[in-house]
């Protein structure tokens, strides 16, 4: 629920506030928090890659946000179908990526690695454990803006009150979760 999409929304939805009205203010409240999260995993995604280099910050962090970004509302609301076909293929693709941002930190550190000189400081390879960590924490707090949209969207119900109790077309559903 930021600025923009919430300023288009109020463009194009009927009702909108009486939708986020329908809606508990303990809803809008985690939605709002979630969404600060995202601009502090920013944040911090900026900090960490200026301590760690670009390859090695921009897959950790990356990885880390594809991870629990997707994993966490895939399980808090589709838990029941993992064991499916579709579940699995939806895991299975969520890994494959994951592993692909992994060979690609990897091959970024050993770069790196060989560019480096003979001799490191201890304060380097501290600033690199440190710069490693914000990386995931960025990642982690990025993942915040879709969890914000599973919380909207799923618990919220937001899309459905929109259509069904103001008579919005299907096809704006997202638009007052941000989407």
């Amino acid at each position: 629920m930021c600025a923009g999409p919430v300023g288009f929304a109020s463009l194009t939805i009927d009702g909108l506030w009486a939708t986020y009205g329908k809606v508990s203010p303990g809803i809008i409240a985690g939605v709002m928090a979630l969404g600060f999260l995202w601009g502090c995993g920013f944040c911090c995604w900026g900090y960490g890659l200026a301590m760690v280099g670009l390859s090695l910050g921009y897959s950790l962090t990356m990885g880390t946000m594809a991870l629990v970004g997707s994993m966490l509302p895939f399980f808090l609301g589709s838990a029941d179908k993992a064991a499916t076909l579709g579940g699995m293929i939806v895991i299975a693709g969520i890994l494959i990526c994951i592993a692909g941002v992994g060979v690609n930190g990897f091959a970024g550190m050993q770069r790196e690695k060989s560019q480096r000189q003979e001799t490191e400081e201890k304060s380097e390879k501290t600033n690199m454990l440190l710069g490693l960590c914000i990386c995931v924490l960025a990642g982690v707090l990025s993942s915040g803006c879709n969890i914000a949209y599973h919380v909207g969207s799923k618990i919220g119900d937001i899309p459905n009150i929109s259509q069904e109790r103001f008579g919005n077309a299907p096809w704006l559903q997202g638009f007052p979760c941000g989407r």
